[in-house]
């Protein structure tokens, strides 16, 4: 009896050193895969953070979006893989790549916002420069272009101050981020902030260009 006691005993210890060592393997692995998401995000802004949206290219658009869609795609993948590993790295990991998501989509829309703005815009200078050759209904053609102009202007107005709004946020998400996980690389906050700016500005330009080209339009 006292054999099989020591024995189911030794049984006992060994499933308890092993689940352990089971436990340990998961939340190192799970430890990996966040900072895999997190890093991979990092790098995702760091390619778009410096792009110029007032650009008006496809491509960039085209990019933008498709980079949008990989980050909707981590941040899914970080909440179905749980936070009991470590909550605290989990909620930091969590909020940044909800941030820098929010970003990138910010920045997609941004960017088909002018690019579709500056087609509108086009039409109308096009139609505007043709005033010698003005027909019966070239002033009413005319505000209707204006109108969609200013239709196209104020989705992109939306899109590029909801983006300047984002990138204002994403510091202190990078900030929790470096405290949970301080080896993380993630883009500097000098280059989030000089986006930030460089977004203004752009979507101050845009908005001089938009009121000069209201004027030309006749009342």
């Amino acid at each position: 009896m006292k054999r099989i006691a020591i024995a189911a005993v030794a049984v006992l210890v060994a499933a308890g050193v092993a689940w352990a060592a089971y436990g340990w393997q998961q939340k190192r692995a799970w430890r990996a895969q966040v900072v895999q998401l997190v890093d991979a995000a990092g790098v995702r802004l760091g390619e778009t953070l410096s792009a110029d949206l007032n650009a008006s290219s496809s491509a960039l658009a085209d990019k933008l979006a498709a980079l949008a869609g990989e980050a909707d795609a981590d941040l899914e993948r970080l909440r179905s893989a749980g936070t009991r590993p470590d909550r605290n790295l989990a909620e930091a990991a969590d909020a940044y790549l909800g941030s820098a998501t929010a970003v990138l989509k910010r920045q997609a829309g941004s960017a088909r916002g002018r690019m579709k703005l500056a087609e509108s815009r086009k039409v109308l200078a096009e139609h505007l420069a043709k005033a010698s050759q003005r027909s019966e209904g070239w002033s009413a053609e005319a505000i209707r272009l204006k109108e969609r102009m200013d239709a196209d202007y104020f989705e992109y107005r939306i899109a590029v101050t909801s983006l300047g709004n984002m990138l204002g946020e994403l510091p202190a998400a990078r900030g929790r981020m470096l405290v949970a996980l301080p080896a993380a690389h993630l883009p500097e906050e000098a280059a989030i902030k000089e986006a930030r700016a460089r977004t203004q500005a752009g979507a101050e330009a845009t908005r001089l260009e938009i009121e000069q080209a209201k004027q030309l339009v006749p009342r």
